[in-house]
């Protein structure tokens, strides 16, 4: 029996016979009365090698974790990059030693050479000694012209890959800089940054219903130059991540704003890099090339309008703008999942969106304000499979209840009307 008390009832062990569950990463015990498990869950814990168990403040810092152990892959392997190129400094270095050794050789053979003939030049006439010092005078400025053509190129050879780790670095550090930031687009300039500053803690307080204090924000400061006729994008440091995700969940309540307020756009502050890199995955998305099932349709259908439960007979015909996206993990895709949906769909619908939890944060993060949605769940396989449909406010629907099936999931939902 461990020593000390549970890390869940904080209550003493009685007997050294009392039996107990240890948590593998902080190694503190909790009983197991405590954790209310049978008996065969019990012994799969203690005996099993591919099970186990994290106590609830360890599991609480489980994402921390990931985001450490992420950070240290990265650096890893930056090292790993500095170390090839360390590698191949030390063999250049190697082989110019070796190609000076050579050249060191081949002067002291020359200066033998040379010594031999000045004493036959100086047996014979001084006109033959002057042609053969020329001869000699060329070839060793030969020889220097090569090493210098050879160190040349072996230098700009690590010169590029210095830049290369070193560009790679900037990024990840203008990436990490940007982590705490979220940028506010079509908000109206006020006289000064201090009214700035009033005007977006409002917005905050009103999106976050007053969860947020003003130690929460850091700095909020306008992007650019001013310009008559031309909103600057507001950019908000946050003291840390949870108050900024905070915030980005609760977009939805942006319509809920008076006046030019319900106009704003909320975003994450992207780096020059992730921009074209997000511009590159929504023209691959939009594109109706099959690629690895993971694929995006678009297309348009006209619809007739209902009035008084009667179809209008009007030839006049409405444009409904849809969207069909086999994701396969919509987590790793939130941001492209926003900007298709803010290039006006009045119906997107993912399948294999690997949600993998009911937990309706996680989709929002992805949704602009004007959008709900309904999603299934594969029953047997959360984390396979799973449908989402999102729609504009504007419509009217109902979620229809079909039989539940075990093996796939299905979604059925009636538009009632447009509002």
């Amino acid at each position: 029996m461990s020593k000390g008390h549970c890390v869940k009832c904080k209550s003493g062990f009685k007997n050294t016979k009392e039996t107990v569950v240890k948590c593998c990463f902080c190694d503190g015990s909790v009983h197991t009365k405590c954790l209310e498990y049978d008996d065969e869950m019990l012994r799969i814990i203690n005996s099993g090698k591919n099970v186990k168990y994290f106590c609830d403040n360890c599991l609480l810092h489980s994402d921390n974790l990931k985001s450490l152990s992420i950070l240290i892959e990265k650096q890893d392997d930056c090292n790993r990059q500095l170390k090839q190129i360390m590698d191949s400094s030390d063999e250049i270095r190697s082989e110019l030693k070796q190609f000076k050794t050579s050249v060191d050789q081949n002067y002291d053979k020359f200066d033998l050479i040379k010594a031999d003939v000045d004493s036959l030049l100086d047996k014979s006439t001084a006109n033959v000694k002057s042609e053969f010092d020329k001869s000699i005078n060329v070839v060793k400025k030969e020889f220097s012209s090569l090493w210098t053509d050879v160190v040349k190129n072996k230098l700009e050879v690590v010169t590029n890959e210095v830049k290369s780790v070193k560009h790679t670095l900037d990024v990840s550090n203008d990436s990490k800089e940007r982590e705490n930031n979220m940028v506010i687009f079509n908000l109206k300039e006020s006289e000064n940054a201090g009214k700035d500053r009033d005007v977006v803690m409002f917005i905050l307080m009103s999106m976050t219903e007053n969860k947020l204090n003003n130690a929460d924000i850091l700095v909020i400061t306008r992007q650019g130059h001013r310009r008559d006729g031309v909103l600057r994008p507001l950019i908000i440091k946050f003291s840390n991540a949870v108050s900024k995700m905070l915030t980005l969940k609760t977009s939805f309540r942006i319509k809920l704003l008076e006046g030019d307020l319900k106009n704003i756009r909320v975003s994450h502050d992207l780096s020059p890099e992730q921009r074209v890199e997000l511009k590159s995955l929504l023209d691959k998305a939009k594109s109706n090339n099959v690629e690895d099932n993971d694929f995006f349709i678009q297309g348009q259908r006209p619809y007739r309008t209902v009035e008084n439960n009667q179809v209008s007979q009007s030839s006049h015909c409405s444009i409904i703008k849809m969207g069909l996206y086999n994701m396969r993990s919509i987590v790793n895709k939130l941001g492209v999942v926003y900007d298709l949906l803010s290039d006006d769909l009045d119906f997107f619908v993912v399948v294999e969106s690997w949600h993998g939890s009911l937990d309706h944060n996680i989709i929002q993060l992805g949704m602009p304000p004007n959008y709900v949605y309904v999603d299934r769940l594969r029953p047997n396989d959360l984390y396979h499979g799973g449908i989402i449909v999102f729609l504009k406010c504007s419509f009217g629907f109902s979620k229809i209840e079909l039989p539940i099936v075990q093996t796939f999931e299905a979604l059925a939902i009636h538009l009632s009307s447009w509002v």
